[in-house]
């Protein structure tokens, strides 16, 4: 994910977890609510992490179609 961090933030559990994911609306909702999981916000950019979550959400939404 660009732009969520001072480098290229990569998601490897998101990553595992949209391998071959069936895009029904709990599937998109578990991996929106498990993205960014691990990641340590700095002070005044906290907002990005439910950002990031809600583009995962829209992307899988589109998708799916």
């Amino acid at each position: 994910m660009g732009g969520v961090a001072p480098i290229p933030w990569i998601d490897e559990d998101l990553n595992s977890m949209l391998n071959g994911m069936e895009l029904s609306d709990k599937s998109i909702e578990d991996a929106a609510a498990n993205t960014l999981m691990d990641a340590e916000p700095m002070e005044k950019n906290k907002y990005k992490i439910p950002l990031a979550r809600n583009l995962v959400k829209k992307v899988l939404k589109d998708l799916r179609g």
